[in-house]
C-alpha cells in the first residue's frame, strides 16, 4: 500500500496493488483520503473573538479571587438559578463569548459581586 500525492494535499489517494492467483497485477483501486488534524490558522481572528477571550480571562480571574473553582461555581449556579451542572457548558459560553447579561448578573451574584453601571467621565 502506497500513498501518493496528486495536485493538492486534500486530493491525496491510496493505491492498492492487487495480485491475482496466477501472479498478474490487477488494476489499481483509488480511495480518497480526507486530511485530518491539520491546524487551523488563527492569525486573523475576528475582533469579537479577541474580546471574548479578554472577557473570559476577566471572569475566570474573578472566580479565582472569590476562592472558588469552576466546579463549585457551576454547582452554585445549578442550585440557585437552575443552570446546567456542567463545567464544559460554562467554559464554552465563556470561550464563545455567548454569556447573556442575565447569566452574567447571576454569575456575579454567586461570586459575591454586583455589576454596577457607571457613567464615563469626560
Amino acid at each position: 500500500m502506497r500513498a501518493r500525492h496528486h495536485r493538492r494535499k486534500s486530493e491525496q489517494t491510496i493505491r492498492y496493488r492487487q495480485t491475482t492467483l496466477c501472479g498478474e497485477q490487477a488494476s489499481h483501486t483509488r480511495i480518497p483520503i480526507i486530511p485530518q488534524g491539520e491546524p487551523k490558522e488563527r492569525k486573523n481572528l475576528p475582533m469579537n473573538m479577541k474580546k471574548a477571550e479578554v472577557y473570559r480571562n476577566e471572569i475566570k480571574s474573578y472566580i479565582v479571587r472569590a476562592g472558588m473553582t469552576m466546579t463549585e461555581v457551576v454547582d452554585y449556579l445549578a442550585d440557585e438559578y437552575g443552570w446546567s451542572a456542567s463545567v464544559p457548558n460554562l467554559s464554552g459560553k465563556l470561550r464563545r463569548g455567548s454569556l447573556r447579561y442575565g447569566e452574567a448578573v447571576e454569575l456575579a451574584n454567586v461570586l459575591g459581586y454586583d455589576i454596577i453601571w457607571k457613567k464615563h467621565e469626560r
